[in-house]
Parts: structure tokens; C-alpha cells; sequence
């Protein structure tokens, strides 16, 4: 048999990641005055409101395995949300605050995750929006490892 390596037992290493992170709960104490929510899983029919911000969920994500396919890849969605109403002007330029303080936590969540197995380095897609769910700022990255595995030996991460 193959080896494989559980979606869980990445996402849980994630979690463990985000949850711990010093720069993320020192971010969300600052900017908004408490810690911020860890979800696992998200309830579509129930999504996280403003009063769940700031909030960060992992997603399961999926997998591509198998003795045909190198390297093996495994992605699991992360999302952010934080609130803030706030606009900065100087001179022309007007910036809904919420979209830099969306960005920064975005960076810190990836830079989190990122750490947490330097040799697997990840890829992935990062996207903000600041316009469906106003005043609420939604970010999400969808971080992918690929792993080539070798025959006869288990695979860690």
C-alpha cells in the first residue's frame, strides 16, 4: 500500500499554527480590542457576523494522491474576516482602512501556516474583498503543498 497523508493531519497542524501565533493575537488585540475566532469548518447557512470578527476558518480542502500522479497535492482553503468602517484620507487619496488591516491579517495568517513546514514550501492564490459583505473585509487563501513521495517510506508534514 502507498503511503498518504491525511487532509486532517494538515489542517490540524494549520490550526494548532494560527491558534498559537503570537503576531496574529497581538494584531487582533490592537487593532480590535480582543483575540481573534478560530473556525473549523464553516456552517454556509450560519456564516461567521461582524460580532465573530476578527475570525479566521480553515476549510477541509482536498487532495490529489496516487501511483500515477507526482508530486501528490494537497489544498486546504483558509478565510478572514475582520470589520472596520473606518476611511483614512490624505490629500486625493481615500482608503477604506479595513481593506490594509484585511490585508495585514491575511499576510500573517499565510506567514503562520508557512512556518510550519519550511520544506514543503507552499503556493497559493490570495484574495481580498472589500465589497460584498461591507463592513465586514474577507480575505481568503487557498494554500497548496505538493509532496513527492517515495515508495517504501511514510510521508510526514
Amino acid at each position: 500500500m502507498m503511503p498518504n497523508l491525511s487532509l486532517q493531519t494538515v489542517w490540524e497542524k494549520w490550526r494548532d499554527a494560527i491558534r498559537d501565533s503570537d503576531s496574529l493575537s497581538e494584531f487582533c488585540t490592537k487593532k480590535y480590542g480582543k483575540d481573534f475566532k478560530l473556525i473549523i469548518g464553516v456552517n454556509l447557512k450560519k456564516s461567521p457576523s461582524e460580532d465573530d470578527c476578527p475570525c479566521v476558518a480553515i476549510d477541509p480542502g482536498g487532495k490529489v494522491e496516487g501511483p500515477n500522479v507526482m508530486p501528490w497535492s494537497y489544498k486546504i482553503p483558509v478565510t478572514w474576516a475582520i470589520s472596520n468602517q473606518g476611511v483614512t484620507a490624505d490629500g486625493k487619496v481615500v482608503t477604506l482602512d479595513g481593506l490594509t488591516e484585511c490585508n495585514e491579517f491575511g499576510q500573517l495568517i499565510l506567514s503562520a501556516i508557512a512556518e510550519v513546514s519550511p520544506s514543503y514550501p507552499l503556493d497559493y492564490s490570495f484574495e481580498i474583498d472589500p465589497v460584498s459583505f461591507f463592513p465586514m473585509f474577507v480575505g481568503g487563501i487557498v494554500p497548496e503543498i505538493r509532496i513527492v513521495p517515495i515508495i517504501g517510506t511514510g510521508i510526514s508534514y
